[in-house]
């Protein structure tokens, strides 16, 4: 019986094919990982955006203190707003970089958030602002109140526009 013996010429790395299949396993796993994590990114900037609207809300309470009349609201938004907001002139922009405007009359206000991403992000960002206690949110012609359900919110946001984007407006009455 003779053995064979082996020579110093042995095959090193990898082949073309286990090449080819390690790169088809790391497209798969991107092609799942990547819309989640973006996905999960834009539900953190809806919930920091609703952090950020929580703080407006407090600070226009301190600045008004016991008064009820909100009609200079429009010019003194950009004045009063947190540091965290991004302000232009009399132009305050949120984490979206969008518009965010103020109406005010005797006994209420309201701010509007134009062009907040539809859908889950919408649906996350209403959910938290529902809990700072608003006196109405109208995501676009659908009244949110604190006594609706999550499935009343996330139906709003879904079923509001075939559009990427909609608007949305907190309402408060002291």
């Amino acid at each position: 019986m003779t053995l064979r013996k082996f020579n110093n010429s042995t095959k090193r790395g990898f082949s073309l094919v286990e090449l080819l299949f390690v790169l088809v396993i790391i497209g798969i796993l991107g092609a799942v990982a990547v819309p989640r994590f973006m996905d999960n990114q834009k539900l953190t900037e809806a919930q920091q955006e609703a952090g950020k609207l929580g703080e407006l809300k407090a600070k226009i309470s301190s600045v008004y203190d016991m008064e009820s009349d909100f009609s200079d609201l429009p010019a003194m938004l950009s004045k009063i707003v947190p540091s965290t907001f991004e302000v232009s002139g009399t132009t305050v922009r949120s984490s979206w970089k969008q518009t965010v405007t103020a109406t005010g009359s005797q006994g209420e206000y309201a701010l509007t958030y134009a062009n907040v991403p539809a859908a889950a992000v919408c649906a996350e960002f209403v959910k938290i602002a529902k809990r700072q206690l608003w006196t109405t949110i109208d995501v676009d012609t659908t009244t949110i109140t604190p006594e609706s359900s999550p499935l009343q919110v996330i139906n709003a946001c879904d079923a509001s526009t075939a559009a990427d984007t909609i608007d949305i407006e907190f309402t408060y009455k002291p």
